[in-house]
């Protein structure tokens, strides 16, 4: 019956203690709204703070190092920004982030290997929580300019899916040199 009691109690204080220690969902979501207000520095601390927790689920731990991956990119950190998006999970967000990083550092091939998921992506928006949404014809433009840039294989794939006609003549004019 001892035993009973003992367990009893552990688990009323086990339950307390889950119920009133804060959340590491709320400053994963505060680090998003930070972000998408263009408030870099408070992002950070609030992905920060997911990051160092012990008690975090993975998950949230990788969506965390996404997150800061962009703080950082946004600030221009884009050695930082690297290796957080390296350690963030599989999304289509990490893989727009890593490969504008890749431009960034003109490794163009790279870019373009991490990018090239865009042909297969149908949403509008690659990346909704930044202050300037980026969209799929905007990626799709970037890695216009890098595969032209390395003379890639991809480039009439990449093309075949900007819907903008002035970009178009604009990159095709850049590449028959005129």
């Amino acid at each position: 019956m001892k035993r009973y009691i003992t367990f009893a109690l552990l688990l009323i204080i086990a339950v307390f203690a889950l119920v009133s220690c804060p959340s590491s969902y709320r400053p994963l979501e505060k680090g998003f709204d930070k972000l998408s207000t263009n408030n870099i520095d408070e992002a950070i601390d609030n992905f920060s703070y997911v990051i160092d927790g012990s008690l975090v689920n993975p998950e949230k731990k990788m969506l965390a190092y996404e997150g800061r991956g962009w703080a950082y990119y946004l600030k221009g950190m884009i050695n930082k920004a690297e290796e957080d998006f390296h350690r963030a999970g599989d999304s289509k967000e990490k893989k727009a982030g890593l490969s504008l990083v890749y431009i960034s550092k003109n490794e163009l091939n790279d870019s373009l290997s991490t990018g090239l998921f865009v042909l297969n992506e149908q949403e509008e928006i690659i990346v909704n929580y930044i202050p300037d949404p980026l969209t799929r014809e905007e990626f799709l433009k970037t890695l216009a300019f890098s595969s032209l840039l390395v003379d890639s294989a991809h480039y009439t794939d990449i093309i075949n899916e900007i819907d903008d006609e002035n970009f178009i003549d604009l990159i095709e004019t850049i590449k028959d040199g005129e």
